[in-house]
This record gives structure tokens, sequence and C-alpha cells, in this order.
């Protein structure tokens, strides 16, 4: 079966909710785990894996430091999970996207696959043209189009951490959404990395049900023994 045990992979974004749940999981499938982070990078999230893994200080918004982190890290498997600092744009992620995207075609001769999440785009149409002039780079990548993630590591106060938390929001919304547990979410990263004929394909990662928040603050409010309703939008 294919594994990524012994594998060199770099993972982007490693500090974040999801990186650092997908980082844990390759580091107990026996990978070689390298990470892109700042220096001001904090460790929390990863815990005890953060003296696990190879550490390569660099952004993705400056070319040279990246650079030296790919030569360096020399990554059979790359995923890509780190976005540019608060305040960004599409067009400044797709920008960044490129830019790393070239890099990786000139200091990772060695690469086998690049699995990177996709953008909050204005529409389907401006990612797949993102994916489109990747593919053009002669590049193997994969992009994956995520739903709501949630799960243990969420960011304090969102939804639906906020009400497992105690808090009981004023208001939710109303819009039907998508809620992917972060363990399914990381299972799918992996898959992306060794399923066969996969390169240039945008995969949704999702479940296939939608529900507003409230209705998913209501069954969990259930299943953790309370009857409070939170307040329809």
């Amino acid at each position: 079966a294919l594994s990524l045990s012994g594998r060199r992979v770099l993972v982007t974004g490693a500090t974040g909710f999801i990186g650092a749940a997908l980082t844990k999981r390759l580091i107990r499938a026996g990978a070689d785990v390298h990470v892109l982070v700042r220096a001001s990078s904090s460790a929390e999230r990863l815990g005890s894996a953060w003296s696990r893994v190879t550490r390569h200080i660099g952004d993705i918004g400056e070319d040279k430091s990246l650079a030296a982190a790919v030569r360096a890290a020399k990554p059979e498997f790359v995923f890509h999970l780190a976005k540019e600092r608060v305040g960004s744009t599409y067009a400044r992620e797709a920008a960044a996207t490129v830019r790393f995207a070239e890099v990786l075609r000139d200091h990772a001769p060695q690469l086998k696959r690049w699995i990177r999440t996709a953008h909050d785009a204005p529409s389907r149409d401006d990612d797949a043209a993102l994916v489109h002039r990747i593919v053009g780079l002669a590049l193997p990548v994969v992009t994956l189009e995520l739903y709501l993630v949630y799960g243990p590591g969420q960011v304090q106060g969102d939804f639906p951490r906020s009400i497992k938390d105690g808090e009981r929001p004023e208001r939710l919304s109303g819009a039907v959404k998508d809620f992917v547990w972060i363990d399914d979410v990381v299972s799918a990263y992996l898959l992306a990395a060794l399923a066969a004929d996969v390169e240039g394909l945008t995969i949704p990662i999702g479940t296939g049900q939608g529900r507003t928040e409230a209705a998913a603050a209501s069954i969990l409010l259930r299943l953790m023994g309370s009857s409070d309703a939170p307040p329809e939008p």
C-alpha cells in the first residue's frame, strides 16, 4: 500500500488549526516532516509535535526565504495551508500561490505532489484559472476546496466551539453550511497526496449535508444535555 512513512514532506501553515492537525497525523504516519514557520510563529497548537519536526524560517510572501526553505526541506510532498497575513485579498493570495508554484518548480525537482487549499475566490472560475496556471508550470498539484471545518484546536469563539465553551450567541446564521470534522479533512489531505490520477483536480471536501448554524447548535446542545434553544436569525 502507498504510504508517506519515511517520505520528506513540507507543511506550510503548520501552526494553524488545520495545519497543526495535519502535521500531527503526518508524524504519526512516520513521515519526515518539515514545516515552514515565521520567526514569530507559536508552538501552542503543535504542542510536543513542535520538537518532532524540522522547522524552516520563511514566509510565503517573501521569495528568498521561501526558496531557501524549499531547497533545505527537499520535499517530495508539499501540503500548502498557509495564508497571507491579516487583511489579505484574493488577488494577493493568488499572487502568493503563483510565487510558491514558481519556487517549487525551480527548487523542488523531486516534488511528487503538491496539495494546496483553495482560496476564498470571488467565483469558482477565478480559482479554476489559478489552478490552470499552476498546472501550466508542470506542477503535480491537487486543490482541496474545504467547507466549514470544525473540531479540536478551533479558534476560541468561533462557532461551533463557542457553544461547547458555554457561550450562547445572540443570533446564529440562517445560511446553510456544510460542517466537516477536522479528522476527516486531514484524511482528505493524506488521500490527495497518494491517490492516482488526481493532478490538476479541485476536490470539494465536505459531508454533502447542509445545516444552518441554529440547527447545528441545537444538535450540539442536545448532545451536551442542554435544552437551551439558540435563537434563529
